[in-house]
């Protein structure tokens, strides 16, 4: 009953209906997210082709969003300790593998944002690319860091509350956390590697976006 009721929590969410009944990008890195969740679940006794396809999930989410590249990160994190404390070298290369293949899927987009903005990230990290000499920079510049907010504390703890309590997105935030430590608590073993990555996602988040908006 909890597990359907989770279930029913996130499918019928405000942001969800939206982004599934619409044109939405966050429709295709909510799909990877699961993917990886649940390929996490069975870690680390994960076949090798197994290891590539978690790896090929971490990453091929950032040909939609900036933010999957934490996520990339994130889980990547997570196979490195993984990999280097039980020396599961091979298990390791395949991950690489997949990684590799998600990357070169996603380049197109990272390459065209250089060719015509001379950005990769563009409108991200404007000034330390391109500058703030025209008008264009500078309304990039300012936009995204208007969003972004700067690492402060208090700044941090405003956006987590925000995040809480934004009717369009609630209760997904509470989910996020909720779920996975309903699993440990069941001492279910293996969830421990999903709350490590939604953790250090969290902590990546924190660090390159204070204001935590969800956009």
């Amino acid at each position: 009953p909890a597990a359907l009721l989770f279930c029913a929590l996130f499918v019928y969410s405000p942001q969800m209906m939206k982004a599934a009944t619409t044109a939405h990008a966050d429709m295709y890195i909510t799909f990877a997210v699961l993917a990886i969740a649940i390929l996490m679940l069975g870690l680390p006794r994960l076949r090798g082709e197994e290891y590539a396809l978690l790896g090929f999930a971490a990453w091929v989410a950032m040909n939609s969003r900036y933010q999957a590249i934490g996520i990339g990160v994130a889980v990547s994190t997570i196979v490195f300790v993984i990999v280097v404390r039980n020396r599961m070298y091979r298990e390791g290369i395949c991950f690489a593998a997949g990684a590799c293949g998600a990357i070169l899927l996603s380049s197109p987009f990272y390459i065209f944002n250089y060719l015509a903005f001379h950005n990769p990230f563009w409108p991200i990290a404007v000034p330390q690319f391109n500058g703030v000499n025209t008008f264009a920079n500078q309304v990039a510049a300012g936009y995204t860091a208007a969003l972004t907010g700067h690492l402060a504390p208090g700044l941090v703890l405003i956006g987590i509350w925000n995040l809480i309590i934004r009717p369009d997105v609630f209760p997904l935030p509470l989910l996020a956390v909720l779920l996975p430590l309903f699993f440990v608590f069941r001492r279910a073993r293996n969830a421990r590697y999903v709350v490590g990555f939604l953790a250090l996602f969290f902590v990546i988040w924190t660090l390159s976006q204070p204001s935590l908006f969800y956009r």
